[in-house]
């Protein structure tokens, strides 16, 4: 990591900072460990970072975040900015029918759109696009989200990266709490034994919000509990979502 500390601030282009910004409030960058993290700022504008948000940048030593760069599995990306954001690891989409769930690639050009954004807001130079980015899979991502969130509760200490927040976005968005899919990930082997509890007692206690239906007797919206009977039928057997 040292190395990439000497080169962004020899680029000029980036500042360490200090200072944690605020998000909707919410001071969620604060490390309270001794393991320290180091914060960026970024010192240049009209580029694609500033340009879609990212006008700071914060680098974790593996030991904090859980995660080892060079001995975690690696999933290529097209680049470090998505316009549309895509699941590329298509495995974990359990409805063969594609009714809820996650959007592929397939599908957002099925629309006209591109999971990249404009040669313009790129994140990297057309003289450097001979260079892989490659982002961890999301079996190693959401195992150190697991190894945090324990890390977390079991010191009392946070290391600022939201990890109840990432791991209920996971089952949200990956429609963890649908039995198909749950079952499906429980028994895949890709939630490590040291983390199978904690992912089991997650699941069990996350509660998704009431879906807005439209009622085809009443003709209004009315909101349901249960959003994968009220609004999509009755669940498939889980046997069929897995392949």
């Amino acid at each position: 990591m040292e190395a990439i500390v000497h080169n962004l601030v020899i680029s000029k282009q980036w500042a360490k900072c200090d200072a944690r910004p605020a998000y909707a409030g919410v001071e969620h960058w604060g490390n309270e460990t001794a393991i320290k993290d180091i914060g960026f700022e970024a010192r240049f504008a009209n580029t694609p970072a500033t340009y879609l948000g990212f006008a700071h940048l914060r680098l974790w030593p593996g030991e904090l975040y859980q995660l080892s760069v060079t001995d975690c599995q690696k999933v290529k990306v097209p680049d470090a900015f998505a316009a549309n954001p895509v699941q590329l690891e298509e495995d974990y989409h359990r409805d063969p029918s594609r009714r809820f769930g996650p959007h592929h690639t397939d599908s957002v050009y099925a629309f006209g759109l591109s999971p990249t954004p404009g040669s313009k807001h790129r994140a990297r130079s057309l003289s450097h696009q001979h260079l892989p980015i490659f982002i961890p899979t999301l079996q190693s991502h959401l195992n150190s989200a697991l190894d945090q969130y324990r890390a977390h509760t079991g010191t009392g200490l946070s290391i600022g990266s939201g990890t109840a927040a990432r791991l209920k976005n996971y089952i949200r968005y990956n429609l963890f709490d649908w039995p198909p899919a749950r079952d499906w990930l429980l028994g895949s082997g890709r939630i490590e034994a040291r983390n199978m509890e904690l992912m089991v007692e997650t699941i069990r206690k996350y509660r998704r919000r009431p879906a807005l239906s439209w009622g085809k007797e009443t003709r209004k919206y009315v909101f349901v509990d249960n959003f994968f009977e009220a609004v999509l039928g009755p669940p498939m057997e889980a046997n069929s979502a897995n392949v």
